[in-house]
Parts: C-alpha cells; structure tokens; sequence
C-alpha cells in the first residue's frame, strides 16, 4: 500500500510540475543593445528567444493599465503587467472569451507608476527585452512570450 502511495504522490508531482510557468533565460546578443525592432516580431515565438534580456527598443500604443485577468502571467519579481498593442493594431479577442486584450508588457514597480497616467491609443517607447515564459512538459511544452521593460516613455 505505501509503494502505490509513494508512486502516485510522484506521479501527481511530476504533473502538476508540468504547469507551473518556469521563465526561459537566455541572454541576447549585445550587439543589440540600443537598436530599434518592430514590436510585432520581437512578440513572435519564432524570434522571441533572440531578445530574452535585450536592450531594444520599440514603440507601442497603450492599452490598459491593468492585467488581462483571462491569461495567467509569471510577473517578475518587483515588477507590475500592464497592456499594449502594436502600432495601429488592435486588441486580440482572448481564447476563452471575456472580450479582447493587449499585450503584457512588465515594468519594475517603481518606474511603473507614470503608466496610470497613460490613455488608450497613447503612442509609448518602450526599452527592454522579452520575457519568455515555458509552461507545461511531457512533449506538451506551450511558450508565452511578453515583453520586460527597463522603461517607458510617452511619445
């Protein structure tokens, strides 16, 4: 009896495991730093992972001060998650319903307060690198790709 307890209290670690988002680190080139990279491809997955941690920078239009509350995100530590869409793009309808929401966008706390200030449509330089979450195991690995800013400027 304590075999098949001790196998199934494994088994239900090793899955539950395979859900919790671990951040994919990786650091980009440096050559990059500074360079200037459209907003679209660096949220695609296929180029993602080039700018884990880079100093780009790109423009955006502000969304929403607060947090799509229909995706689960891995905020980093000291950080807060605000929205964003691409220069004259427009929201994502989410998955699940509940109407359409941006791109998230992390912003250390203390540089993040001017945000509240912001209004839809507002043009936004942004400073930073991606953030790419892996969520997931077992060959069913799903990647969540966001962007981690150093700064925010208004345009």
């Amino acid at each position: 009896m304590k075999k098949i307890l001790s196998v199934s209290f494994i088994f239900c670690v090793l899955l539950t495991s395979c859900f919790i988002p671990r951040s994919v680190n990786k650091k980009a080139d440096k050559s990059l730093s500074g360079t200037e990279v459209k907003f679209k491809k660096l949220m695609n997955e296929s180029f993602a992972k080039n700018y884990i941690n880079a100093d780009v920078i790109t423009y955006v239009q502000f969304y929403d001060a607060t947090p799509n509350k229909m995706e689960y995100l891995k905020i980093p530590k000291g950080h807060l998650a605000f929205q964003v869409i691409p220069l004259n793009g427009s929201a994502q309808p989410n998955a699940l319903g509940g109407g359409a929401g941006g791109y998230h966008v992390f912003i250390p706390k203390d540089k993040g307060s001017k945000i509240f200030n912001f209004n839809k449509g507002d043009k936004l330089k942004l400073r930073g690198g991606t953030y790419v979450t892996k969520i997931g195991g077992l060959g069913m690995a799903e990647e969540t790709v966001n962007f981690k800013a150093t700064s925010v400027e208004l345009e």
